[in-house]
């Protein structure tokens, strides 16, 4: 399968939950995976994309990996992820639909009720010489926090990079959007009025204060 959100639900006879929307297009996408009464599901973009019955058996002792297929032995490597990650989570219970979609696009605290896993990636110099660091973040349980293994960490390849994957969606009437990097703790979106040919800019910073200027 090309092209949609794939989840292995077993390896020994291979099982797969398999979506059917295109994530192949260089946007970004929210995948979603949720598991109740063994029921999967995967969600992307907040919709739902495939559903299957399968039942688990979670074990104290599993290890997980990010980035590639995890072998039984941190030392074997393969399967590598090609692409880039940003905020990634875990919780304790099933996300409902209407709750993927309330948070998708939105950067958590990290002390929310039921989150286990917080990765927002949001370390080092993007692009920059990272060398020194060594762990990823959990920001729900810092003694969690993931361990880097075999990232050049310098450079925009292998690295910590600009940028963040956070849609935001601007309903703004007689406007155009000219510019957005809202979701960065940050970033701003300007917009240009249009009914004016020299132009007011308006600066919203996170959607919560906001500045006029001709």
């Amino acid at each position: 399968v090309q092209g949609t959100a794939v989840v292995l639900l077993q390896s020994t006879t291979p099982i797969y939950l398999v979506g059917s929307t295109i994530i192949d297009d260089f946007e970004c996408h929210h995948i979603a995976f949720t598991y109740d009464n063994q029921v999967c599901k995967l969600f992307v973009d907040g919709n739902l994309d495939a559903t299957l019955n399968y039942s688990f058996n979670f074990l104290s002792d599993d290890l997980h990996s990010l980035g590639q297929e995890y072998d039984n032995n941190p030392t074997v490597l393969s399967a590598f992820y090609n692409g880039m990650m940003d905020d990634f989570r875990i919780w304790n219970y099933a996300r409902t639909q209407a709750e993927i979609v309330a948070n998708k696009a939105t950067e958590l605290i990290g002390n929310e009720t039921g989150l286990l896993v917080n990765y927002d990636f949001n370390q080092g110099v993007a692009s920059g010489n990272n060398a020194g660091i060594t762990s990823l973040l959990n920001k729900a349980e810092p003694t969690r926090s993931g361990t880097l293994m075999n990232f050049s960490l310098n450079g925009s390849i292998s690295n910590f990079i600009d940028g963040n994957c956070v849609v935001c969606d601007l309903v703004i009437d007689n406007v155009q959007v000219v510019n957005s990097t809202c979701g960065n703790p940050t970033g701003k979106i300007t917009i240009l009025y249009s009914g004016q040919t020299t132009g007011i800019k308006f600066s919203i910073d996170n959607g919560v204060t906001f500045q006029t200027s001709n």
